[in-house]
């Protein structure tokens, strides 16, 4: 059980270590199932995306976009995006484990429309400062493996590089309270599953309830959409702010985001 309070320098790649195959497949080298592990291996193994991820992806339009997939994982989002029109997707994951399952998971699929990089998200948009004009950004069930200091730093980030109508895309646990781990301990109302195996143990750093997500990203000057959707608005007080199921019903038949 995580028992964590950090007074020290913080560093990126929180727990980078691990971040193996075997995390990520949810198997052992002999291909034994693990008790732990990324969510959806199941629906990778089909060559498909996990429908919650599938779901949110439906309000966006994809074709001829340029899309930000941080923690890619396994690919299958960015192989996703590719396959339903999108110009570029550009992968940024930490783990070199990630990188290697990520290329296999997209083989198939025209070399020129995605990009994959190993590195840290923050190390990479610092040394890609002149990238702007992203039509949506994805953090799939990444968040909550990022320290709570390194996404108040990210998202202004994010803000900057997203064209005015953009999405930002962040699927995560929703937990009955905050819980900034570091800075806090784990709080015995958020425990979850990967607090009960050390090979897990500590990387849900960054615990958010739905408001507390909701208050994070809107902050920065995002707006939500729903409760994992954010926009970059193009107007500063849009018309469709408080009109939520007008909004859901206009984003499912135009798949658009604003």
């Amino acid at each position: 059980m995580v028992h964590i309070k950090y007074h020290g320098e913080l560093k990126m790649g929180w727990l980078k270590e691990k971040y193996t195959e075997e995390y990520f497949i949810g198997e052992d080298k002999k291909g034994n199932k693990l008790p732990y592990g990324v969510y959806g291996v199941k629906y990778w193994k089909d060559g498909d995306l996990y429908p919650e991820a599938k779901r949110l992806l439906e309000y966006i339009d994809l074709k001829n976009a340029t899309i930000l997939d941080i923690g890619f994982g396994r690919g299958e989002a960015v192989k996703y995006c590719v396959q339903r029109g999108a110009k570029l997707v550009i992968g940024v994951d930490f783990s070199e484990a990630a990188l290697g399952i990520a290329q296999i998971t997209c083989e198939d699929q025209p070399s020129s429309n995605y990009k994959l990089y190993c590195q840290d998200i923050l190390e990479f948009l610092n040394d890609n400062s002149d990238l702007k004009d992203i039509s949506h950004i994805l953090m799939l069930d990444v968040i909550e493996h990022i320290p709570r200091s390194e996404v108040e730093e990210l998202l202004p980030i994010l803000y900057q590089i997203l064209l005015p109508g953009g999405c930002l895309i962040i699927h995560t646990p929703f937990y009955v309270e905050d819980n900034d781990i570091i800075h806090e301990g784990l709080k015995l109302s958020t425990q979850d599953s990967s607090d009960q195996h050390d090979e897990t143990n500590g990387m849900h750093i960054n615990r958010y309830s739905a408001k507390g997500l909701k208050n994070q990203v809107e902050k920065y000057g995002f707006f939500q959409w729903s409760n994992y959707i954010f926009i970059k608005p193009k107007n500063k007080f849009p018309i469709w702010k408080h009109l939520s199921i007008m909004r859901s019903f206009v984003a499912r038949k135009l798949k658009r985001g604003v």
